[in-house]
Order: structure tokens, then sequence, then C-alpha cells
């Protein structure tokens, strides 16, 4: 029961993150943002966007912006998601 509770907390904290991060990138570099297909923190986009976006954080691509504040939260986000999959993974053995 904690486990679960615990992979939906870490699900629901990585969803707001990533959230924040999409938010975040389309207000500080929007040239980035419309490269990466402007892609929509709330509804779901078509897969060639998902997956560039999922290829741009996990690849550490968000390093070379200028806006120290986006990459921080790139950086959190890249832990996090590489964390949350090893947790899930985990879990689910």
């Amino acid at each position: 029961m904690i486990i679960a509770v615990s992979v939906a907390a870490l699900a629901v904290l990585g969803i707001a993150l990533h959230i924040f991060f999409m938010r975040k990138l389309q207000l500080q570099c929007p040239d980035e943002w419309e490269r990466l297909g402007s892609p929509n923190p709330f509804l779901p986009n078509d897969p060639q966007t998902s997956w560039r976006l999922t290829k741009y954080v996990m690849s550490g691509a968000f390093e070379t912006l200028p806006d120290r504040g986006v990459v921080r939260v790139g950086r959190i986000l890249q832990y996090s998601s590489g964390r949350g999959c090893a947790v899930g993974l985990c879990a689910s053995h």
C-alpha cells in the first residue's frame, strides 16, 4: 500500500514538473518551444511532438538555453524522469 501511494505521489509530482517545465520553456524560450512542436502542457500531444520532447529532456538538450531557470527545471525534470522510471520498474516486480 505504501509503495502504491509513493508511486502515485511521484507520478503526480512528475506531471506537475513536466507542465511547469513546458510552460516555463514557452514563456522564457519561445523559439525553442516552437522548434519542439509547441507542446501543449495540458492536452495530449501527437506522438512525434511527445517523442521530440522526451528526447529533448532526457538528452539534456535544454542545457544550451540562455535562461538558467529553464535549465534548472529541465535538470530536475530529467533527473526525476529517470528516477521515476527506475522506481516504477522496481515497484512492478
